[in-house]
């Protein structure tokens, strides 16, 4: 009998990771696992703006003057719809905070 692998040992709370859906890559929050389920719950951070989305205060990218926008629903996701590297320089500054906490309050 052979031990289940566990493929998210690599993936941390509070990390920032790539999303992958139909419509490209967005760097996304991870807040929220369950390995077991592989069920992982993400706040998804986009360049531009659209139906329910709200625009940050400061960007994600503190380098980039881009505005940041942010879903307003979180997403549950599975393992193959993450990245397996950690996006680098990527913070929410403490203004946004409140916000993003709140969106992930949700479920």
């Amino acid at each position: 009998m052979s031990k289940k692998k566990i493929y998210s040992k690599h993936l941390v709370k509070g990390r920032f990771y790539i999303h992958n859906d139909k419509y490209g890559g967005h760097p996304s929050l991870l807040y929220k696992k369950n390995d077991r389920k592989n069920l992982y719950f993400v706040i998804i951070f986009t360049s531009k703006n659209g139906p329910k989305r709200t625009r940050l205060k400061h960007s994600i990218e503190p380098a980039k003057v881009k505005q940041s926008f942010v879903h307003n629903n979180p997403s549950v996701v599975t393992r193959r719809d993450l990245g397996t590297k950690e996006l680098q320089g990527l913070k929410v500054n403490k203004d946004d905070k409140p916000l993003i906490k709140s969106i992930g309050n949700k479920k």
